[in-house]
């Protein structure tokens, strides 16, 4: 039978006495570094607190009043000629064309180097609208590097890929001028790809950019994706990095003008109080843009047309539309028009037709009766009950003052110059807004 051995009496005793040492010494050095961390940490926080009491009296001792000498000292450490003397900078006025719209924009004309942006329901005369203002643009002349005076370019974008060159041509655009940019079978353009061609149309001194249109903006992602695995709001995004990239361009260069054509949306299930209605894209445009109209269709034009058989039908053959200016960076906007909750209306025709009495109408915004209604506003055009004035020409009835102004369109720029003197004395005439223009704007 085994023997177990007992322990010593005392031997317990020792070993929990040598633990408890043990454990004592551990504590006290960890204290002791708990203080010589606290004590480093507090000498460290004085250090910091001693630089910075340094650094506040080099700051005093550095601070200057010679303001040649911190612009010297931005355009070092910028590599530019960034910070410059504060002077007038001269403003480029570009005309639309469209007289009751450069009326109500209150500068004459669109203000170079901004964004713009024309929204409303469907054949409501947005795109007619751009063109005509693209084809007005073409035929104005502006100067180059070389003193050169060069006819103004303007450039299509066609997301949706629906462009028309013959529509285009019978709404007053010059073809031979125009930079078309759309998707081929063997490229496809994304958004972003859009957005890069921007920049370059901007860089290159393009005049006017018409975006057809934002919803047609379709990202890369979407693109390369399945339908439905992409993520959510990529247009919205899409617009919002794209924006803030062509505005930077935009403002250096104080000459072009990007026109988005946008369309409007029905918000279901829409509160009280909340908008039954929204534009595309999110809301990065409304933010960036210094240009935005609203198109409504008020009223269809009916008239009857010859047909190539000699006979005349009545039908449709455009729209009525009234503008308001929800937003204009450039100047005030003005009250809206007496007794109305727009700014300005033309009538806009959808195809080029020949009317019974004769007269050839063009694709595109009705620009001469466009002048006569402005000048009948701003009395430049006398009415006494039926008989309208202005100079030597007297008409019986308003349709026989438009009859005779599309016979003599020269008339039209004596026009244009009276409104313009008319709303402000020291205007310009219209031959020299875009040279003489340095009105400071927004």
């Amino acid at each position: 039978m085994a023997v177990t051995k007992k322990p010593k009496p005392g031997v317990k005793n020792i070993q929990k006495k040598a633990a408890a040492e043990k454990a004592t010494k551990e504590a006290e050095k960890a204290e002791k570094a708990t203080k010589e961390a606290e004590k480093a940490e507090k000498a460290k926080y004085r250090q910091k607190k001693k630089r910075a009491k340094a650094q506040v009296a080099d700051l005093r001792t550095t601070q200057t009043a010679d303001i040649n000498a911190i612009r010297t000292l931005i355009n070092t450490e910028t590599k530019g000629e960034v910070a410059q003397p504060v002077t007038q900078k001269p403003v480029i006025i570009i005309p639309t064309g469209i007289l009751s719209m450069d009326i109500a924009i209150a500068n004459m004309g669109l203000v170079g180097g901004r964004v713009l942006d024309i929204f409303g329901w469907e054949q409501s005369g947005k795109t007619l609208t751009c063109l005509t203002i693209a084809g007005y643009i073409q035929r104005c002349t502006k100067i180059d590097n070389q003193d050169n005076v060069i006819p103004r370019v303007a450039a299509f974008l066609d997301a949706e890929g629906t462009f028309d060159m013959l529509f285009a041509a019978s709404a007053g655009v010059n073809i031979d001028n125009l930079i078309l940019v759309q998707s081929t079978p063997d490229r496809i353009l994304s958004g972003e790809d859009y957005f890069d061609i921007m920049v370059l149309l901007i860089q290159q001194g393009v005049d006017y950019i018409i975006v057809d249109s934002c919803p047609a903006l379709t990202p890369a992602q979407v693109l390369m994706k399945g339908v439905g695995q992409g993520q959510k709001a990529t247009n919205a995004s899409l617009m919002s990095e794209g924006l803030q990239k062509i505005t930077a361009y935009l403002n250096a260069s104080g000459q072009s003008l990007v026109h988005f054509i946008n369309q409007k949306r029905g918000v279901p299930m829409a509160q009280m109080f909340q908008p039954s209605e929204k534009e595309t894209g999110g809301n990065a445009l409304k933010f960036y843009s210094s240009y935005r109209f609203e198109v409504v269709s008020f009223d269809d034009i009916m008239s009857k047309v010859l047909l190539t058989n000699g006979s005349y039908i009545e039908k449709k053959v455009g729209v009525t539309s009234r503008i308001e200016i929800i937003k204009n960076k450039t100047a005030p906007t003005p009250p809206p028009m007496t007794g109305k909750k727009y700014h300005f209306e033309y009538d806009i025709y959808f195809e080029p037709f020949v009317n019974e009495e004769g007269l050839e109408f063009n694709r595109g915004v009705d620009i001469v009766k466009d002048y006569v209604d402005t000048g009948l506003r701003l009395g430049v055009i006398k009415q006494s009950s039926s008989w309208f004035k202005f100079g030597s020409l007297k008409c019986n009835g308003k349709s026989e003052m438009i009859q005779q102004l599309r016979r003599q369109p020269e008339v039209m720029n004596q026009i244009r110059d009276e409104v313009f003197a008319a709303i402000s004395p020291t205007a310009s005439s219209s031959d020299d807004i875009e040279e003489e223009q340095t009105q400071a704007a927004g």
